[in-house]
């Protein structure tokens, strides 16, 4: 997770840094801080936000101010949380048409106010957000919760995953993404395929039923262990 704090106030990005990392530390929080001094650089870093991102929004900016970037950010479907931090009080129901998470006016919060709300906020994103994978597909960057996800297949040194009812292609090697993904429910069948056990009905000898009709092989040296890998899985979901 990232706290993100766009201000061109330098004055104020020190002591909004320095607050954070002193919440970071009181209550063991798992957390990077980053700072934009524009809306321009927020922009630009948005193509990497997760929605488990929060983002501490000035209002008053050059060229681009809170609101417009808070907008910007909206239409190209970022929905991490906004919380917007700002010296104008006359702006909250601008700032509510983004779906901002809270409105905060600087000279007015306490130390002990301010904790609380980045408490809050950081308690819903950890609630909120599932693992996530980020690549990138025609160019563009794509998220995608590793919970819907059903089945992975490498083709020709690409792998598929596939999502929902569409799959998508990236440059990795299933044994790469096997490391990160064997943590959250999913498991070898074969050299070409990794399924997550939530979306297994029915495991024979030689083939995976999914939940959705499709039907994968298993390879003889990945039969037994996929077999002991459900049989655990099932029994800890009850």
């Amino acid at each position: 997770m990232r706290i993100v704090l766009c201000d061109d106030d330098h004055t104020c990005c020190k002591k909004y840094t320095w607050l954070l990392r002193k919440i970071k530390e009181e209550h063991a929080l798992d957390f990077s801080i980053e700072v934009c001094n524009n809306g321009k650089q927020l922009l630009f870093l948005s193509e990497d936000l997760l929605s488990s991102d929060i983002i501490l929004l000035d209002i008053m900016m050059p060229e681009r101010d809170g609101i417009a970037t808070a907008k910007r950010l909206r239409e190209t479907g970022i929905d991490c949380k906004i919380i917007f931090l700002t010296s104008l009080a006359d702006k909250m129901l601008e700032a509510f048409d983004v779906l901002a998470y809270h409105y905060i006016i600087k000279d007015s919060v306490t130390k002990e106010k301010f904790e609380e709300i980045i408490l809050r906020a950081v308690k819903q994103s950890e609630e909120e957000s599932g693992e996530q994978l980020i690549f990138t597909y025609r160019n563009k960057n794509c998220i995608v919760e590793l919970k819907d996800i059903s089945y992975l297949e490498v083709q020709n040194h690409k792998v598929f995953i596939f999502y929902k009812q569409e799959s998508f292609e990236i440059y990795d090697t299933l044994t790469n993404l096997e490391a990160r993904f064997s943590k959250h429910g999913f498991i070898r069948i074969h050299k070409s395929f990794m399924v997550s056990l939530s979306q297994v009905a029915k495991l024979s000898s030689t083939s995976c039923l999914l939940r959705s009709g499709v039907i994968l092989p298993i390879g003889r040296s990945y039969s037994k262990s996929a077999k002991e890998a459900l049989k655990i899985w099932s029994v800890e979901a009850l």
